[in-house]
């Protein structure tokens, strides 16, 4: 269970960065966020992403003036010489003045003003019409002094660069600043664009304070940032290093010999490979770095760069044609890399034909929707969107055209009709989809207190499948993948397109907290079921975001989640007051979270794999009555320090992140060129401790705890193991290379260690930083089903992976075609238990894969895909009913079917103690077999997660159920110490309690 140390926090981070990213711009908070936010530097596609705005323009008077603008220094004397900055409907510009003031249209919009004179900055003001014509004249107080940073921009011989260009850019207030002051950096941002500059260095001298990112161009080198903090009246040296650049090339073809022109073509960090399922191609380009986006020319020849070195995927979508997706490619420094001619795919036609089950007449005006094969098995698989195909004619018949090749998964719906969906078989030209006639639930929303109906609340249904995920969410996500309709205005609703089994639907409405009710059994024999939802007011939460020094932190990205619960995700900014209210959230269990400012800056580099900018602070809430709560997060504390540097074999490693993580926040840093990390501002606490290579789905490295006291200066150096392993996936009945297979390499004890990385374009997944031991190796799709591909071939388990000191293995891993089985669990009266998770081991009980968001659905059942040849071991279990094991031999290619029969269990409750007898962190509770195998870190859905959660804070650790019999309890520290014990668990015993002292 150790893989889901590295998960859980990377997961967690990642679902608040995709709620917030995904988010349409109309659901965004838009109360103060809406100044705060920069103009995108996207630019279309062979555009320049320059927007020329005019700067120091000369003093211009406007025709019928009536406002008069006037600068005073802070003892009310008259300003001189004066640099004003405007902004009106998002156009900025400056003029200057001699005398300290400028007149100004008394109506028309809104207009943003500050004033810089003598070096220092006024507030913001923004004037409205009706306050510029009700006044003569508004007076702005310069009162901060501005700050100058010098920047040294250079190549890595430390000569200047001669001739280069920088683009400045506002990425975050100070701690405590005021909407006025935070607003100057995005005012002054809008009015300025790129900066041309010579001989290596160039300066700003009038910048307002605030967090600044500086980027830097220069011909035939890769774009560079670097950021820094610059505080009122400081003056900063910046260096910045530019490298050569790479260069990407090739041609886009429709058909041999024939070019294809205008094509978009775009570059995407190999790190984002988990996530693009959730963007359509033609929507990716924000992925791409600068310099990563083109457009084919007339003879279908593109040419991207100068880039960064580092590891790529080439994309090329065009209209009419399947988009293209090469496998990940290392672009190194100063090099060229030219594609070979590349074809695009007309994209496939299929005739999809809607039928009526029971006697097969057609059915007109039926909605049809599809999605790529491959989407449907990945993490967050609810929330990808469905493509719409359109309406079938009065034949029943619709026309699809440019489909994936390799099939997909269509849908129909139809009213009156329950909605199916079934894969296409890519050699087929044509899809026949039954549907079958639709179950209703129909019923009432009303308030809980008056009895009076809700009208206009939105109802929505999900089925009960065994998705954790849809589960967590309440039904959230894509709402064209969930029947939803809205209550009339006596409060009735009637859901249509319902087929048999066990739903839950659930009610939204203005002002009230939602509501679920289910399950709900849906039967053909009882076409209509009846259900009334009660709505209340909810609870309110207030929280205050306080920065270091204890003052509001204004602007900053807040979410909520709730573990267990009702409620969606939601995401606010906090106001002036460093304040954000949700409001109507049902009982549950909720995470607050709040991000750094320049959060959606780091939230895209951590989707391009970079994990290093993001910073959060998190607190837990247990809302149990409907009531006003107030929480804080941050705070004037004495704050510590962690620094030090990291090494492999006494050489320093540049580009590592490390990542110190708890269940208060989280805070990242990443290793200079001589090794050298820096984090401050850390708060006291208990802390897991990570080094190593880190994205968002993917992980190696080494782990350790960290305990902070108030006002410590820590320092912390490392000299990593030098151990490696190279695995290689191979189709083995071709032996080409097999790129995305999953690879997990854990401990075999489930101690520290190991991790999980997706196979590159040439079949290899290398893992470095390992401490020499014995590990658990597998190969193959469900190693880790949540992220990767491969689903036709199986997987492979190397259990005693021996890795030696400063060892370098390789290991080729042929893969068959995949096996499947078919499980059904019921419990002791032959009644299907739905949530149960089924495990595939080794003979052993070694897991092949520990971690699953999908349980057993409402029939009991489950397929488990990509398996071995061969003798495996089953294991079944269910919190509530039991446990069973069964050995079941396999055949390639084929699929099994097993029926496991649940057998009474005891869960193990674990609580670690400190010598002192309080709960310890950190320290995971283990239990092996007599083997020594570990079998109590398989789980699915929330135990999972409540596992990782309490492990963390020193909570109740809930394992099993096991079977009766003698097994040992290992608790193994983040730090690398394990300690043991042997208990018995005797038959009939439901439950054992155990407090151990680590």
């Amino acid at each position: 269970m150790k893989s889901l140390r590295v998960l859980l926090p990377i997961l967690l981070g990642a679902w608040a960065l995709l709620f917030w990213l995904n988010k349409e711009k109309s659901d965004r908070p838009t109360s103060f966020q809406s100044d705060l936010e920069l103009p995108s530097q996207e630019a279309e596609f062979g555009d320049s992403a320059d927007v020329e705005v005019p700067q120091d323009s000369p003093p211009r008077k406007h025709a019928n003036p009536t406002h008069l603008l006037r600068t005073l220094h802070l003892d009310g004397a008259a300003a001189q010489r004066t640099t004003f900055f405007l902004e009106e409907e998002n156009k900025a510009w400056t003029e200057t003045s001699s005398d300290g003031s400028l007149e100004i249209p008394g109506k028309g919009p809104s207009i943003k003003v500050a004033a810089l004179s003598g070096g220092q900055w006024s507030k913001v003001r923004t004037l409205k019409s009706v306050d510029r014509s009700e006044q003569d004249e508004t007076l702005l107080q310069v009162e901060t002094d501005s700050a100058k940073v010098h920047l040294w921009i250079h190549h890595p011989n430390q000569t200047p660069v001669q001739n280069f260009r920088i683009q400045a850019r506002w990425s975050g207030q100070l701690p405590g600043e005021t909407r006025g002051e935070a607003l100057r950096g995005p005012l002054w941002t809008r009015a300025h664009t790129w900066e041309d500059g010579s001989m290596g260095t160039m300066d700003f001298l009038h910048l307002p304070p605030g967090q600044w990112t500086f980027k830097a161009q220069a011909e035939g080198m890769a774009e560079a940032t670097a950021s820094i903090e610059l505080l009122p009246g400081e003056s900063e040296m910046l260096p910045i290093l530019l490298k050569e650049g790479s260069f990407v090339s090739g041609q886009a073809l429709e058909a041999p010999d024939t070019p294809l022109a205008g094509a978009k073509v775009m570059l995407l960090r190999k790190g984002a490979g988990s996530y693009l399922e959730l963007v359509p191609p033609k929507e990716r380009s924000f992925l791409a770095p600068t310099n990563g986006k083109a457009e084919s020319d007339s003879k279908g020849l593109f040419q991207m760069g100068p880039l960064e070195a580092g590891s790529y995927r080439l994309q090329i979508y065009s209209e009419g044609f399947q988009a293209w997706l090469s496998d990940s490619f290392d672009l190194n420094q100063g090099e060229g890399h030219t594609f070979p001619p590349i074809i695009l795919k007309r994209g496939a036609g299929l005739l999809v034909e809607v039928v009526h089950a029971l006697d097969q007449t057609p059915i007109p005006h039926a909605e049809v929707s599809w999605l790529g094969t491959n989407a449907l098995s990945k993490l967050l698989d609810t929330f990808v969107p469905w493509e719409e195909g359109g309406t079938t004619n009065a034949q029943g018949r619709l026309q699809l055209e440019n489909l994936p090749q390799n099939g997909v998964q269509v849908r129909a719906h139809a009213t009156g009709f329950s909605s199916n969906q079934i894969p296409s078989n890519p050699d087929s030209e044509s899809l026949r989809i039954e549907l079958q006639p639709s179950i209703q639930i129909s019923g009432r929303v009303f308030d809980k207190q008056t009895l009076e109906p809700i009208p206009n609340a939105e109802i929505r249904a999900w089925q009960n499948t065994g998705d954790f995920l849809v589960s967590l969410m309440g039904g959230s996500g894509n709402s064209s993948n969930f029947p939803t309709t809205t209550a009339g205005e006596n409060g009735g609703f009637t859901l249509d397109g319902l087929g048999p089994g066990e739903w839950q639907i659930r009610a939204d409405a203005e002002d009230y907290a939602p509501q679920s009710a289910g399950p709900i059994h849906l039967r053909y024999e009882d076409p209509i079921q009846n259900i009334d939802i009660p709505l209340g007011p909810g609870a309110t939460v207030l929280v205050t975001v306080l920065d270091n020094n204890g003052l509001p932190q204004v602007g900053s990205i807040l979410t909520s989640h709730c573990f267990e619960g009702e409620a969606s995700p939601d995401g606010k900014q906090t106001d002036p007051n460093g304040q954000a209210t949700f409001e109507h959230l049902p009982l549950g269990y909720y995470q607050f979270q709040v991000f750094k400012p320049g959060f959606e800056s780091s939230a895209l580099a951590a989707l391009q794999g970079d994990m290093s900018g993001l910073e959060t602070l998190s607190a837990f809430l247990k809302i149990e009555e409907e009531k006003v709560y107030e929480l804080e997060l941050g705070g004037a504390i004495l704050l510590s320090s962690l620094s030090g540097h990291i090494t492999r074999s006494d050489q320093p490693v540049e580009g590592l992140t490390i990542m110190l993580n708890s269940l208060s926040g989280m805070k990242t840093a990443k290793t200079d060129d001589i090794g050298y990390y820096e984090i401050e501002d850390v708060r006291e606490g208990d802390y897991m401790m990570l080094v190593g290579k880190f994205g968002l789905g993917n992980g190696v490295g080494i782990y350790d705890t960290l305990r902070v006291s108030p006002g410590e200066a820590i320092k912390r150096d490392f000299d990593l193991p030098a151990s490696s392993v190279r695995v290689i996936a191979q189709d083995a009945q071709t032996g080409e290379p097999l790129s995305n297979i999953p690879v997990m390499l854990r401990p075999s004890l489930g101690s520290a260690g190991g991790g999980y990385l997706n196979t590159d374009s040439d079949g290899i997944a290398f893992f470095d930083l390992l401490i020499p031991g014995s590990y658990v190796l597998s190969v193959g799709h469900s190693a880790m089903p949540l992220f990767g591909g491969g689903h036709s071939f199986s997987t492979v388990i190397l259990e005693d992976f021996l890795i030696d000191e400063n060892g370098k293995r390789e290991v080729v891993v042929p893969l068959q075609p995949g096996a499947q089985l078919k499980a059904t669990v019921l419990n002791s009266f032959g009644e299907p238990i739905q949530g149960a998770g089924v495990f595939a081991c080794s003979p052993s009980g070694q897991a092949i894969g520990p971690f699953s968001l999908k349980t057993t659905d409402p029939q009991g059942r489950i397929t488990l895909d990509s398996l071995p040849e061969g003798e495996l071991l089953f294991l079944a279990r269910h919190p509530s009913h039991g446990t069973v094991e069964r050995t079941v031999h396999l055949l390639a290619g084929q699929s099994t079917s097993l029926e496991l029969v649940l057998e009474a269990g005891c869960m193990v409750k674990v609580q670690v103690v400190d010598s002192n007898q309080q709960p310890q962190t950190g320290v995971l509770a283990i239990l092996l077999n007599p083997a020594g195998v570990p079998v109590s870190n398989m789980m699915a859905g929330s135990q999972a997660v409540a596992y990782g959660m309490n492990s963390l804070s020193g909570g109740e650790q809930i394992l099993g159920p096991f079977l009766p019999g003698e097994y040992t309890l290992l608790l193994a520290g983040m730090g690398g110490q394990n300690k043991k014990q042997k208990i018995t668990i005797e038959p009939g015993v439901p439950e054992m309690q155990v407090e151990i002292e680590y």
